[in-house]
């Protein structure tokens, strides 16, 4: 199927030929009926003729009766009618003839209308052929001394009923009609009589999939592919019953300026074809989560096939392991980790597991939350931290291991069947030296079959998509980590193409959206905000030489851990509570407005960058200011530290483990005098009651 779009560019109050279209209004669909050719085909001809010509037929039998047998009594006339056909076979023979003469060009009509629409069919598997009807457009623009945008809609009508739904894509053969330089990738379609491209290619805007476009600046255009073997997707009926005549709509912009030259243009023809789904497919569709694809595409379908894979040996290890066992320089186990993943071989009797400890720069507590199970067969519902109760035994514990106190150890241990789900787990404890350690497991997986033959692990083998990774960002730099079945996570469970297709487990017909893992690259700098002495430069020695360099952050992403540093600034008649990327943080914390109250971190405090932090980094809150606090005075008089009795008229502050920030708001923080020297200090009352100086507070994941 092939659509041809015809565009007129008339000036205004040119006689129509053909009829003009409003700008405003949408042009007619074409006729997308029974009939694939028009209401005038021949085939069409043929049917309407034939229908009339036995409608004649029975009326003449009907005259040619009813004049025969008219004086007939009611009672005989049934019986007379046979002997009328009995004795009239002159008459009857010949009406006989006709009839069929005539039933037979009606199924040819029919036949010769059904074969057009099939030599549109998709070429490939017959099994999965659909039928899109094909159409030519044509839309006639008036363009006076402004310019004007106008919305031709094109309708495609998939004919054939498909219980699994069925793939809408389209692609032009004609590749100088398709930009490959304007960086929003509009599609000039169109071209002069002679077939040259002239000034209307570049005011083209089109090929809008979702939504009808109301202006040549939305966001809405995707290009046209010139690869039959990798068409543009244009609507994807996924894994759904779909009806007859489904109809899917796709519209085309056109932006002509006033200096445009009229005429008629030709647009490049546009093959359209449909694809009925594989139900025994997965579907994995690729999020980019605030990234873009090439194309603008904010997501992508790949559609794979579970088999076996050429792998033998499969590997299992924690975030800071790679495949080779090693611990990746500078990278910590993380904590509140929670991954289950599965791991499944063709024909296996049995999955063999080679585990190992990495020796850690620290010792864990017993019971701290840090553990690995796994389980007999596949179980990718489970997750780690709620099931370990039902995993293998392991050493005599029940179903789990707890990484414990030894530096390093290994084990092998064989489950029955042809799976093995294995599950990690960290805990949010605080206090174990296992947190943010360098130890962490790696492991070999293995299977072999009923003789004992090394067995082949099952993948995922590509089928239609393509896999692509998310390229560019409204962000200058960033990172990408790769994809996660959560949106807000901070690592990757699969890294690339390869990882997916080996250790994603799908099953038929499942439907999978896997998330991108990403951050942006920022810089934190810390700003006194008016304070009046003090700076955040550190100045060391190489003997007697100094070397002065102001206190930052730098390339800093999601999951990275930062330790704040404490002020070297000071303000008269004020104490430093914190840090906060809010300016005006003190004001905002005690109006009577709390949808406005600022986070603000602790003195000296450590936390993990998360996502949403880098974000806002990257969008411009990328500099810390100093949170100062005035100095508590009673009648003009300092407060004095020693002397303060106020403890109990504060509001608890409260820890976000999550965060790794100090909740406070209106009345929970003041500051006061100490006595001794006259140096100002904030003091906070925290959960449990008792009030403390912040700067004696680390406040931070460990604390």
């Amino acid at each position: 199927m092939a659509t041809n779009i015809k565009i007129n560019i008339v000036e205004p109050g040119t006689p129509p030929s053909p009829t003009p279209v409003d700008p405003g209004i949408d042009p007619a669909v074409p006729n997308t009926g029974l009939f694939t050719h028009g209401i005038g085909g021949p085939e069409a001809t043929i049917i309407i003729v034939s229908i009339v010509a036995v409608l004649a037929i029975a009326a003449a039998a009907i005259l040619y009766y009813r004049k025969k047998h008219s004086k007939n009594s009611k009672t005989n006339k049934f019986a007379d009618a046979i002997n009328v056909v009995k004795a009239k076979k002159k008459v009857s023979i010949p009406l006989a003839a006709l009839a069929l003469v005539v039933s037979l060009g009606t199924l040819t009509a029919l036949l010769v209308n059904a074969g057009k629409s099939n030599t549109n069919a998709v070429e490939g598997d017959t099994e999965n052929s659909l039928t899109v009807t094909e159409s030519s457009e044509d839309l006639t623009i008036e363009v006076g001394d402004t310019p004007v945008f106008a919305v031709l809609p094109v309708e495609l009508t998939v004919e054939e009923a498909t219980a699994a739904g069925y793939t809408l894509t389209a692609f032009t053969e004609d590749t100088n009609l398709v930009s490959t330089t304007d960086n929003t990738n509009i599609i000039p379609m169109v071209a002069a009589d002679e077939g040259e491209l002239v000034a209307l290619a570049d005011n083209t805007y089109g090929l809008a999939l979702d939504n009808k476009p109301a202006s040549k600046d939305e966001e809405v255009y995707t290009t046209l592919s010139t690869d039959a073997e990798n068409p543009t997707f244009i609507t994807d009926k996924d894994y759904e019953e779909t009806k007859e005549n489904d109809k899917t709509t796709i519209y085309y912009g056109f932006y002509i300026t006033p200096d445009t030259p009229k005429g008629t243009y030709e647009g490049s023809e546009i093959t359209y074809s449909a694809e009925a789904n594989r139900a025994d497919l997965a579907t994995v569709t690729f999020d980019s989560n605030g990234l873009n694809f090439d194309g603008d595409k904010t997501t992508n379908v790949v559609r794979y096939d579970r088999t076996e894979t050429e792998k033998t040996e499969l590997y299992s290890h924690t975030p800071n392991v790679n495949d080779a066992g090693e611990q990746t320089p500078g990278e910590m186990y993380p904590i509140g980790l929670d991954k289950t993943f599965v791991y499944e071989f063709a024909d296996a009797t049995e999955v063999n597991l080679n585990i190992v400890k990495i020796e850690a720069d620290g010792t864990c507590e017993e019971n701290s939350g840090q553990y690995f199970s796994f389980w007999q067969g596949s179980h990718p519902d489970y997750a780690a931290v709620n099931n370990w109760e039902s995993g293998v035994k392991v050493d005599g514990s029940d179903g789990k291991y707890i990484f414990g106190k030894s530096r390093s150890w290994s084990m092998n241990t064989t489950v029955q069947g042809s799976a093995l789900t294995f599950a990690y787990t960290t805990s949010d404890h605080r206090g174990s030296y296992c947190d943010n350690s360098g130890y962490g497991y790696y492991a070999i997986i293995t299977a072999t079959d009923a003789d004992g033959n090394p067995a082949y692990a099952m993948g995922n083998a590509q089928y239609s998509g393509e896999y692509q990774t998310p390229a560019t960002t409204e962000y200058d730099n960033y990172e990408f980590f790769g994809w996660s079945l959560d949106p807000n996570a901070t690592s990757a469970e699969y890294t690339d193409a390869a990882d997916i297709e080996t250790n994603m487990p799908l099953n038929a017909g499942e439907k999978v959206t896997l998330y991108a893992v990403w951050s942006p690259v920022v810089n934190l700098s810390y700003d006194g905000n008016n304070a009046t002495a003090g700076s955040m430069e550190s100045t060391s020695y190489n003997g007697d030489t100094p070397t002065t360099v102001t206190l930052a952050h730098k390339d800093i992403i999601a999951g990275d851990n930062i330790d704040l540093y404490a002020p070297n600034y000071k303000k008269t008649g004020y104490g430093f509570a914190g840090w906060s990327t809010d300016q005006n943080a003190w004001e905002d914390l005690t109006d009577d407005d709390e949808s406005d109250d600022p986070v603000i971190y602790g003195p000296n405090q450590s936390f993990t960058m998360t996502k949403d932090i880098a974000i806002e980094a990257a969008e411009g809150k990328d500099t810390l200011y100093a949170v100062w606090v005035p100095a508590e005075q009673n009648n003009g008089t300092p407060v004095s530290l020693q002397d303060w009795q106020g403890c109990s008229t504060l509001t608890p502050t409260t820890y976000s483990a999550e965060t790794g920030t100090l909740a406070v708001g209106k009345n929970t923080i003041t500051a006061l005098t100490d006595s001794r020297d006259g140096n100002i200090y904030t003091v906070a009352r925290l959960a449990d009651g008792n009030c403390w100086m912040t700067e004696n507070l680390r406040l931070d994941n460990n604390a």
